[in-house]
């Protein structure tokens, strides 16, 4: 994401938006992904230990088809913001939006966030469904979408298991064979939520499926 060379923006750009339709169709008719439902359910129950302080703004890096973003202006936000690489997401996160009447509440952006980002106002909750394991430096995404976060900062990704790890690894030797594949990573587990708490969060909800592990921090 903030270190790709421009072809390799491209062709980010050009994997995920040849899927856009898949997963705007599997929104509408599933809802959210499994994951999406362990990130909701443990803002919940932050934000519900956070009544004297009311969260108003919501920012997603990565925000694809705006599932995620848009159900929590469903709950209750005022305001978000999506960040996303692949203009064909961007389209249906537009899309939905408007068939959901969020359009005036919401603000999109097809860039690469650490481009954007010194344009873009503090949120309340950030969220990164998903994004560490598309990005070559995950410490400097981190220290930048930590720093844009006043309150709740959610985040998914690969979990630390032998099973997991040869998944990822063995899509990331595929891809180089077939370049024109975009190429996930692998970070550890303890680096992020090491370089996390180092920018002044403490994790307050954590929960696994069978691939990603989803961590819920709290400002200090």
């Amino acid at each position: 994401m903030n270190c790709c060379a421009p072809e390799e923006l491209k062709t980010k750009d050009n994997f995920f938006s040849k899927r856009a339709r898949h997963y705007d169709k599997r929104f509408h008719k599933k809802g959210l992904d499994k994951t999406q439902q362990f990130l909701l359910e443990g803002m919940a129950a932050v934000m519900k230990h956070n009544g004297q302080n009311p969260l108003e703004s919501v920012m997603e890096i990565g925000c694809g088809v705006g599932g995620l973003l848009l159900t929590m202006l469903d709950k209750g936000l005022n305001h978000a913001i999506g960040i996303e690489a692949s203009e064909g997401m961007l389209e249906k996160a537009k899309e939905n939006a408007v068939r959901m009447k969020f359009e005036e509440k919401t603000v999109f952006h097809h860039r690469d966030f650490v481009d954007v980002e010194p344009e873009l106002p503090a949120a309340d909750i950030m969220i990164l469904d998903k994004v560490l394991c598309c990005d070559a430096n995950p410490e400097l995404l981190i220290k930048r979408s930590t720093g844009k976060t006043k309150a709740i900062y959610a985040v998914s990704f690969p979990r630390d298991n032998i099973l997991v790890r040869l998944f990822v690894k063995a899509g990331i030797v595929i891809t180089k064979i077939f370049p024109a594949m975009f190429t996930p990573f692998y970070h550890e587990p303890a680096d992020i939520k090491r370089w996390t708490e180092n920018a002044g969060f403490v994790l307050s909800y954590a929960r696994n499926s069978f691939i990603w592990q989803v961590q819920v921090y709290t400002r200090k």
